[in-house]
């Protein structure tokens, strides 16, 4: 129904939403990175593998330092020197063949770092989870050569042993993560949003009919909360199809039995006419027929919900159905002073139930003269549009708030602003409309037009 569009309406935005899925999907992958991450750390520090890694600046300083102050001490007297051997415990002295100086004995990780540093000849640190040594800087101690190292505490290192396990195993982190976890996930993911994706599907079915419950049927067979939660909502279906099915019948057999009533009224009306000069007689039969408009459109809308039309199709001719239609609707308009002008595209040829296209067509039409207002236009265009007919009815009327449009096609829905004695209705036209169009697969939008007005667009499809 065509109502004045509120401008100052506040534009509303679809905000994002991240689908319950990706959700699930993000904190799986997550957790599982993470605990495999946490575990690999753990199975790293206590494999008691040696790792050895170039001497960063600050550790070189003091490997320096301490060979400069050992080499003096062993630049000096006899006595002093062996007062040095006192002094040196801090530190291990090793010659070519891993000979400890002060006779200690060495550790086999102090072993395995000097041969490294022989063959690299250079410095390097090698540690592991309570262990850690530093080393490799040549000095003289009477002619022979040796090396100086120096044990350190573990607790030093710690941030090079994290740096050392994402070094060592990054490819191995990385396999895990994309081609176990990921995998593991988008499946862990997958099983627990399926009902959820079924619950989704059978509303939507729900919605379209409420007979319609394949999927429902397959939620009903879990064993689960799940299959207790479609239990529940079938029988909410079953209740919500009895209640509208004991409306749908009640609105028939009461319209039915308001016809005869209606019809004696028009004879005594006729009756009256002819012996009366009276001016109320036009006003209430303006109300009888707006009665039996309302009642033939329930009849109509009940019939096509309980699919009780003639759903035979036959080839019809769908620009002649169009143009007798406008040509019925003349006669209303020009009272109104309303101009119809059309632009009919000839020979469209479909297949369709020739009775509901007329009802639909005839209803959209009788709406747009009903709320165009004295004076108005209204264009009715049929066209070929890839392999689609294209029939819209524009009118010049106020047009309707935009949230409203989708709900123009709900049976007795009308907007606040249509509620006049003037247009009369009572919002069954676009209702029975949709309907009869998608009788004949057809089917039907609204949208407002500039400077404005509302156009219905119907689309067809070619034969």
């Amino acid at each position: 129904m065509t109502t004045a569009t509120n401008s100052n309406n506040p534009t509303i935005r679809k905000r994002f939403k991240l689908k319950l899925f990706w959700k699930i999907l993000g904190w799986f992958w997550l957790t599982i990175v993470v605990l495999i991450t946490l575990f690999s750390f753990i199975a790293y520090i206590n494999s008691g593998k040696v790792h050895f890694r170039v001497l960063p600046p600050p550790i070189m300083m003091e490997l320096e330092n301490a060979t400069v102050k050992a080499q003096n001490y062993f630049n000096r007297t006899e006595t002093r020197q062996g007062r040095s051997k006192r002094r040196m415990r801090e530190v291990f002295i090793l010659n070519s063949q891993g000979e400890e100086y002060l006779g200690r004995p060495v550790p086999a990780i102090l072993s395995e770092l000097h041969s490294r540093v022989q063959r690299a000849d250079r410095p390097l640190t090698a540690f592991r989870k309570q262990e850690a040594f530093v080393g490799g800087l040549p000095l003289q101690i009477q002619g022979e050569p040796y090396r100086l190292y120096m044990q350190q505490r573990s607790r030093m290192f710690s941030v090079h042993l994290v740096r050392s396990f994402f070094r060592d195993i990054t490819k191995t982190l990385l396999f895990a993560v994309f081609v176990i976890s990921f995998p593991v996930s988008f499946l862990l993911s997958w099983v627990i949003t399926k009902p959820i994706r079924q619950f989704q599907l059978a509303t939507q079915e729900i919605k379209a009919n409420l007979a319609n419950r394949s999927n429902l049927v397959k939620l009903n067979n879990r064993s689960d909360e799940f299959g207790e939660l479609a239990q529940d909502f079938e029988d909410m279906a079953n209740h919500l199809s009895r209640l509208l099915s004991s409306q749908k019948q009640l609105v028939s057999d009461v319209s039915h039995e308001l016809r005869s009533p209606l019809s004696r009224l028009k004879i005594a009306l006729g009756l009256m006419e002819k012996n009366s000069q009276d001016k109320n007689i036009e006003r209430i039969k303006l109300e009888a027929r707006r009665m039996e408009d309302m009642l033939e459109n329930i009849l109509t809308l009940s019939r096509l919900d309980a699919d009780e039309i003639d759903t035979q199709k036959e080839p019809c001719d769908l620009s002649k159905i169009v143009q007798s239609v406008i040509n019925d609707a003349q006669f209303e308009a020009s009272e109104a002073s309303i101009n119809i002008k059309s632009q009919i595209l000839p020979n469209c040829d479909l297949r369709g139930v020739q009775e509901a296209l007329y009802s639909g067509i005839e209803n959209i039409i009788r709406n747009a003269v009903r709320y165009t207002g004295q004076g108005g236009t209204i264009t009715i265009t049929l066209e070929n549009t890839d392999d689609h007919y294209l029939l819209t009815v524009a009118d010049s009327g106020p047009g309707v708030p935009e949230d409203e449009l989708d709900s123009l096609f709900e049976p007795f829905y009308r907007a606040e602003f249509a509620r006049t004695r003037e247009t009369g209705g009572v919002g069954l036209g676009l209702s029975i409309a949709k309907r009869a169009f998608a009788l004949n697969g057809g089917t039907i939008t609204a949208k407002n037009i500039e400077p404005h007005g509302l156009a219905i667009l119907v689309y067809f499809k070619t034969t």
